[in-house]
């Protein structure tokens, strides 16, 4: 019993401190998550997932010109899989650490890019965060990250 409460204690203290790290959006592009089914987020701002799930990736232009073709790499552990993508123009594809995706459309500042809708699929148990990596026009690349736990040992 002490074990197990030992490592809630670690497990709490190191999402804690993944969930309060600061995100890189430098450019003029911010990107978003946002947990649809199969996520309880906690507290902590930390994802909680036991199965399969499903989560959406929303980029906005924040600069001052239009800008196009934006490219989206999600960095996700090799223990949860991609399964499926929806979005309007959006293509993508599993790569080794990811998923490549690339949206062609044009948007002016303060729109964004249609949303990008991915489900996702694992096994077995990590900790670990979700990272998302965008750009547009080769500027600056903005990064997004989310603490999670995905747990299907038991």
């Amino acid at each position: 019993m002490a074990a197990v409460a030992g490592l809630a204690l670690a497990m709490t203290t190191t999402v804690t401190a993944l969930a309060d790290a600061p995100d890189r959006q430098t450019g003029p592009v911010r990107v978003t998550l946002k947990p649809l089914s199969g996520v309880v987020v906690t507290p902590n701002r930390y994802w909680y997932i036991r199965g399969e799930f499903r989560f959406t990736v929303k980029a906005t232009d924040v600069g001052t010109e239009d800008d196009q073709n934006l490219f989206v790499f999600v960095s996700i552990p090799d223990e949860i899989r991609m399964t499926t993508f929806s979005g309007n123009r959006w293509r993508c594809e599993s790569v080794v650490g990811g998923l490549d995706c690339s949206n062609p459309d044009l948007v002016v500042p303060g729109e964004s890019w249609p949303a990008l809708t991915i489900t996702t699929r694992g096994t077995g148990y990590v900790q670990d965060t979700l990272d998302v990596y965008a750009i547009a026009n080769g500027d600056d690349w903005a990064h997004v990250g989310v603490p999670f736990v995905y747990d299907t040992s038991s």
